[in-house]
């Protein structure tokens, strides 16, 4: 669902993309298959350090990581001060 997301912004914004993802390299393997800048932050988001790091320089952050991951990317946006879309914990 991630990949998704990330397609559509790339292809229907003007937005500059930043993945986030435990896998770097098959995050910028997305990147470049979609033509885009590869822009890439390695975040694990069951580290706290590791996920407040990753929201440091953002503006949104589209979550489309599993349910139980919810809570502690919510509590990192607002920490942050970002704004939080979620696409519903697949």
């Amino acid at each position: 669902m991630g990949s998704a997301a990330v397609a559509d912004l790339v292809e229907w914004t003007d937005h500059e993309v930043t993945v986030g993802d435990i896998r770097p390299d098959a995050a910028g393997a997305l990147l470049r298959r979609l033509g885009t800048s590869e822009r890439v932050v390695r975040v694990d988001v069951e580290e706290p350090a590791s996920l407040a790091a990753a929201l440091a320089d953002t503006d949104v952050v589209l979550n489309a990581t599993y349910m139980r991951h919810n809570v502690p990317v919510t509590d990192a946006a607002i920490a942050a001060g970002v704004h939080l879309v979620d696409l519903g914990s697949y």
